[in-house]
């Protein structure tokens, strides 16, 4: 479940790095990986949670990088980035990935190659499908 979020944070170092921005991008990293050591530390000591915690960390600092790097970002450059859209969106992927899991559920035992190729094919094709509905019209 962290991997978009931490794909995109990972992006907004590039971007910082970018535009010149080296050192509140040090600043950024090392807070980040601080908190995440102490997540680390607290969360997999936790007998119930134990190799979750990891997951948990890992969503934690994924959202807590991208909210700071974009806050930096936004400091000199205008990002339009919409509230419902980015709600439409993530709803929209939550969908998505329900919808597959369900058809995953519903297929006859087939060998895993074929079952695994119909499953990538229909993600696809949600995801063109998305696109196409959530189309902004000129």
């Amino acid at each position: 479940y962290s991997a978009p979020l931490f794909y995109t944070a990972v992006a907004t170092y590039g971007i910082l790095n970018g535009i010149g921005k080296q050192n509140i991008l040090l600043r950024n990293a090392v807070s980040i990986s601080v908190l995440e050591i102490i997540l680390l530390f607290i969360l997999t000591s936790i007998p119930s949670i134990n190799i979750f915690g990891y997951g948990i960390t890992m969503i934690v600092t994924s959202v807590l990088t991208l909210a700071a790097n974009l806050y930096e970002i936004k400091k000199h450059y205008e990002i339009n980035i919409s509230l419902i859209n980015l709600l439409i969106y993530c709803l929209l992927g939550f969908l998505i990935f329900y919808v597959i899991q369900i058809i995953n559920g519903l297929m006859l035992p087939l060998s895993l190659i074929l079952r695994n190729i119909l499953i990538i094919i229909s993600g696809f094709s949600f995801f063109i499908l998305s696109l196409l509905l959530t189309r902004k019209y000129k």
